[in-house]
């Protein structure tokens, strides 16, 4: 690993959301505020939605590890198509049901029975659900009804949304009016820009143990920039193959022209966004799992 070559505790740039690294610029701050101002309330449900790489799940995972211990929480990644007593299935299991195969009434009360005995030992139920947008019609409806359990002085359980940007669009929608009037807290994760990209770039050095003088030259995080329009993901996954390029080459430094070379593809072809350069996360993640030899 690079790390080594260059003087580094560990690799700052990883393809897995690591908490310990995350930098907040302004958007990720106010979403980061948003997840626990939105938890804390038991209010309604939170929403967070961002285009892919734009580091949501990092920016849940360093807010569930910062709430205290009194919260029980249930995290649910697989989304696709996944039916209301499904959901509800995955749910209650979490929280230490097992599914009986009763009617979803049955299931129902049973879950309910479960959230107040939660409440009455003095713990709080939250459900986090990433990759929201997959989710049918009828189960984002059912989470508003869920939302609502309460008792006469509380809500049982929070759920939290997270999702791409097409959710927002689909909450648009005249048949989900009753999830988009549940929501009360939202908040929208945009991609960094040029200084951010710098930041992110130093933060995540500084955090392994080096300074991003010493290891990248003048330049390069403004490239980075252009080549994957400031999407954090791709920054990682960007400056992770120069550093091994580097180390293969044996120089001490990231060049603008390594880069260059490097992601020659990527450079050359122009993007409809923004005027911007066009990245397949699909194809960097493949050439970063199988870089060039050459």
């Amino acid at each position: 690993m690079y790390s080594e070559f260059f003087g580094l505790r560990e690799a700052p740039f990883g393809p897995n959301p690591d908490p310990r690294f995350l930098w907040l610029s302004k958007t990720h701050l106010k979403g980061l505020s948003l997840l626990f101002g939105g938890i804390r309330s038991r209010n309604g449900i939170v929403l967070l939605t961002g285009d892919v790489g734009a580091g949501k799940t990092t920016l849940l995972n360093s807010c569930l590890q910062a709430l205290p211990e009194d919260f029980l929480v249930a995290q649910v990644f697989h989304t696709s198509e996944t039916a209301p007593v499904d959901l509800l299935a995955l749910v209650m299991e979490s929280f230490g049901l097992r599914d009986h195969g009763e009617t979803k009434a049955a299931r129902l009360i049973r879950f309910y029975e479960q959230l107040v005995s939660i409440a009455d030992c003095g713990k709080r139920a939250l459900v986090t659900i990433d990759e929201a947008q997959n989710l049918p019609d009828e189960t984002l409806v059912d989470i508003t009804l869920l939302a609502n359990l309460r008792t006469s002085s509380s809500n049982l359980v929070q759920f939290v949304l997270i999702g791409q940007p097409e959710l927002q669009h689909r909450l648009a929608a005249k048949a989900l009016r009753r999830v988009r009037d549940a929501i009360r807290f939202d908040h929208h994760l945009r991609y960094l820009g040029p200084k951010e990209t710098e930041s992110y770039l130093r933060h995540r050095i500084d955090c392994a143990g080096g300074q991003l003088e010493q290891i990248f030259e003048p330049g390069t995080d403004h490239l980075l920039y252009e080549l994957t329009g400031g999407c954090p993901r791709m920054l990682s996954l960007y400056a992770h193959r120069s550093l091994r390029r580097a180390e293969e080459l044996r120089v001490t430094r990231v060049s603008v022209e390594l880069v260059r070379t490097l992601f020659a593809v990527e450079a050359s072809t122009p993007s409809p966004r923004r005027g911007r350069t066009r990245f397949s996360a699909a194809g960097v993640f493949n050439r970063w799992l199988h870089p060039r030899m050459s």
